[in-house]
């Protein structure tokens, strides 16, 4: 891919600052295997994406998406490690979310031709890739901006599918500015959008609950750099009814995956020792958590962890190499075993990693 392109992404560092009482989860014995010596791109038609890992990679490896090039939808097959490439273009892709009954996936995109300074904050629209024909089409197009105002001359970021794959969560640029976010619902089957919230203050990521009623977010509810205080919420679709599940000053949090009842996140410190844990969350009780610890590995950053099933983890590893250069691939960690297995191993930046069952 020849194609020079640039998207903006954060890194943070290392470090997790455990919290007393919680229950960890300690490294008996470290073992570390790779599963595959390559992964080639496949220039096949993939026609079904379960078991597999579906993300946005920079795939020429120049310079990252952190200071370059704009990544493109890939699938990874787990068993084969063949990898298949679903764009190949200089948009801005990101946040794929495969919808099994529609057989695409959703994704959002800043449709530019090239890179220059405003692209960065040009305008983002959902959009639609079906996976055996690549065919893309806009899902908030004219013709649904027509029916609902609140589309127009407003951006739409950051698609996701509930587990019937039946509707498609997104935000919207809200009326009441720039530190409020607002959650928006498109119901496939419908062609229609409605309002889930217009209230919730600064929401970074989201992922909906276990059974499609509730929306997981999280978000800050301080300006003050010196004392962050992010913090992890609910928010009922049906009833708009909001909760605070997790709220802990001065640290970032990194939503990740839910599965049966079971949230992931990651947890950033901003003062404390130096470790690097994936946090457990058992949503029917918040006084149970467990921390996986994975400081051993000496990730300098882990992100988007996703459930393999109920004792194994999939997760972003990153490492530092020199300015806007990151070494990541994707793992999978054994909870009960304390393996780690290597699966990916192109070395790329990558990002929004969720896995399909």
């Amino acid at each position: 891919m020849n194609t020079i392109r640039k998207k903006m992404s954060i890194h943070f560092g290392k470090g997790l600052l455990g919290s007393s009482g919680k229950r960890l989860l300690p490294i008996v014995s470290i073992l570390v295997f790779t599963l595959h010596s390559s992964c080639n791109t496949n220039s096949q038609v993939i026609t079904d994406l379960d078991g597999k890992l579906l993300m946005v990679e920079d795939m020429d490896g120049q310079g990252g998406m952190l200071d370059g090039n704009f990544g493109d939808i890939v699938v990874y097959d787990i068993i084969t490690g063949a990898r298949y490439q679903l764009t190949d273009d200089a948009y801005y892709d990101r946040h794929p979310a495969y919808s099994k009954t529609m057989k695409s996936i959703m994704f959002e995109a800043k449709k530019i031709g090239a890179y220059n300074i405003t692209g960065l904050t040009s305008q983002s629209n959902i959009f639609s890739l079906n996976i055996k024909t690549k065919e893309i089409r806009q899902i908030d197009d004219k013709q649904l901006k027509t029916r609902f105002p609140s589309l127009v001359n407003k951006s739409n970021y950051h698609p996701v599918l509930n587990n019937a794959g039946d509707k498609i969560l997104f935000e919207n640029d809200s009326d009441r500015g720039i530190f409020y976010t607002r959650f928006l619902l498109y119901e496939i089957s419908e062609d229609s959008v409605s309002l889930v919230s217009d209230s919730l203050i600064m929401a970074l990521d989201f992922n909906w609950s276990s059974e499609d009623e509730s929306i997981i977010y999280t978000g800050e509810n301080t300006y003050n750099i010196k004392e962050k205080r992010n913090f992890i919420g609910m928010v009922n679709v049906g009833t708009g009814e909001k909760k605070i599940l997790v709220n802990l000053d001065n640290s970032y949090k990194r939503l990740g995956d839910c599965y049966k009842n079971r949230l992931l996140y990651v947890n950033k410190n901003f003062d404390g020792p130096d470790e690097t844990s994936i946090i457990i969350l058992d949503l029917g009780n918040l006084e149970n958590e467990e921390i996986v610890k994975l400081d051993e590995f000496k990730f300098d950053e882990i992100r988007d962890p996703v459930f393999y099933d109920e004792t194994k983890i999939f997760f972003i590893g990153s490492n530092f190499v020199s300015k806007n250069k990151f070494d990541e691939d994707v793992y999978l960690f054994d909870i009960s075993t304390k393996e780690l297995k290597q699966i990916t191993f192109t070395k790329n930046i990558k990002d929004n990693l969720s896995y399909i069952r």
